[in-house]
């Protein structure tokens, strides 16, 4: 057993479990934490609540945090947080699926604030997959009405994205290109092309030259 500290919290977690899910503690654990026979290791910069929703993944396969809110009950927020830490870590399967809560997410609650880009663009890398994902929603179903006055809100880099992002699938923001066919079948295009246009796939192994900085 592993005992993980984390926002002065201590979680006792089995070690294979870690390694299994995580290239980041797969590396971490069978180096240094092995020669010196530690069985203890602090996390720097996450939070308990973010590193709960992970440990009651990776043990029962639902992201729920500690008050047992789970799954698309999450607010955007935790759902970032959880991606940050899973792209962090290398925990691919977790990755994927804070994509598809994202997804699934904004389609249960059809609608989305755009003030979000704010938290998510300081978050997650240039490379993004959920920062895709974000600007194809938006792109798609948001008519942009409000842009003038929240634009001066949003980063620059998720701006720089959404023109991309027209460009590549030849649409002009607030056309609700993505939803003339109905709300429906946008869903369930979106779902068929989903793990094909958002999934990341990792090989443990070949994430073997990742840095340990925490």
């Amino acid at each position: 057993m592993m005992t993980i500290v984390v926002g002065g919290k201590e979680l006792q977690m089995h070690r294979g479990l870690l390694c299994f899910h995580s290239a980041y503690f797969k590396k971490l654990l069978d180096g240094p934490f092995k020669e010196g026979g530690s069985n203890t290791h602090t996390l720097k910069d996450v939070s308990s609540d973010t590193f709960t929703m992970f440990y009651n993944w990776a043990y029962t396969g639902i992201v729920m945090d500690s008050n047992e809110v789970a799954d698309t009950d999450l607010n955007y927020f935790d759902i970032i947080h959880i991606y940050e830490f899973a792209d962090f870590h290398v925990v691919a399967q977790l990755k994927n699926r804070a994509l598809e809560l994202y997804f699934s997410k904004f389609c249960k609650d059809w609608s989305i604030n755009i003030l979000n880009s704010a938290m998510l663009y300081e978050k997650t890398a240039e490379s993004s997959s959920l920062r895709r994902l974000h600007t194809d929603q938006l792109l798609q179903t948001w008519d942009f009405e409000d842009w003038r006055n929240i634009s001066k809100d949003v980063p620059k880099d998720f701006i720089e994205d959404l023109f991309d992002r027209c460009r590549e699938q030849k649409a002009v923001p607030g056309s609700l290109f993505g939803v003339r066919k109905g709300r429906d079948t946008w869903i369930k295009e979106m779902a068929k092309s989903f793990c094909t246009k958002y999934h990341e796939h990792v090989d443990l192994e070949s994430s073997a030259s990742i840095e340990i900085t925490s």
